[in-house]
């Protein structure tokens, strides 16, 4: 992960802000409520980049059956994801690794995390992903169509963060070249802050490995 400490140290310090960010932007909520469909009532979740918790709140009102696992990176991040939805299980942890060894989910939810992953990073991950997924298991993933690799301050930082660029093409490539077969895909516009937006990419695909 590129700049990794920075980009934990800022999240983890403008949680609250982002918090409120997701609030003002209904987008999030929709996408996330776009998902839930999917989702099997009683599916065990995997959250990587699981922020505040806002999709393991949704899941569970959804249905209470569901088991919410989440990951992330920034230590407020899961203080605050453990506040939002205590029935849940939420660790502070490496998302570049999913640390689940002979355990497998019916879910996975990668929301906007791989744009903070360099190249190499999102070649290991993608294929620990469609290993921990149950047969025909879910995932969702999405991210921004950023043209080239940089910096872009969110509305919620104090400070830029390094955003990385990765191509549709090669991503959907690398998820079928890992048995990550399409189910469903949509478009929209993501902000990346500092009057910047991109198109962003929202895949929704099952194990068929």
């Amino acid at each position: 992960m590129v700049y990794s400490l920075q980009t934990s140290r800022t999240f983890s310090r403008c949680w609250e802000a982002y918090e409120g960010s997701i609030g003002r932007h209904s987008d999030t909520l929709r996408r996330f409520r776009a998902v839930l469909p999917y989702v099997p009532p009683a599916a065990r979740v995997l959250d990587l980049g699981c922020g505040t918790g806002t999709f393991g709140r949704l899941a569970l009102d959804d249905s209470p059956c569901r088991q919410i696992t989440g990951y992330d990176f920034a230590p407020n991040m899961i203080q605050a994801a453990k506040l939002k939805v205590p029935e849940g299980h939420f660790e502070c942890r490496d998302i570049r690794r999913l640390h689940c060894p002979g355990q497998s989910y019916d879910a996975l939810i990668l929301s906007f995390l791989i744009n903070h992953l360099a190249t190499a990073e999102l070649q290991s991950l993608i294929p620990q992903c469609a290993k921990a997924l149950s047969d025909n298991g879910l995932l969702y993933l999405s991210f921004a169509d950023i043209k080239k690799s940089g910096f872009h301050q969110p509305d919620f930082a104090d400070t830029p963060l390094h955003f990385s660029s990765h191509g549709p093409d090669a991503v959907l490539r690398l998820l079928q070249a890992n048995g990550i077969a399409f189910l469903h895909l949509w478009t929209d516009l993501c902000s990346l802050g500092d009057y910047a937006s991109a198109k962003a990419y929202h895949f929704i695909g099952h194990n068929i490995n």
